[in-house]
């Protein structure tokens, strides 16, 4: 995978991860449930594997991302298996 590639993709991903977080919260509220998201060491491993694959062009974006994904607390996984669980309860 090309670098700018690998960029957009992360992008992307971490984009959608914004929008369909805050649709989440907001149908909690909308059933006045409260709910807490804490996907911010997520979000920060994204942002570092970003700074680092833009600051160090040479270097392997996989690695960059490999690390930031494996680094983040929840695991990408679970964050993916929190979603399809959602999607299946609506």
């Amino acid at each position: 995978m090309e670098t700018f590639e690998a960029v957009g993709n992360l992008r992307t991903y971490k984009d959608d991860l914004s929008v369909i977080t805050a649709h989440v919260l907001a149908l909690y509220q909308l059933r006045g449930q409260r709910a807490k998201i804490t996907w911010d060491s997520l979000f920060t491993n994204i942002d570092t594997a970003l700074e680092t694959i833009q600051n160090k062009p040479r270097s392997n974006p996989r690695t960059a991302i490999e690390t930031a994904l494996n680094m983040s607390d929840p695991k990408i996984e679970e964050v993916m298996t929190f979603l399809a669980k959602l999607r299946q309860s609506l």
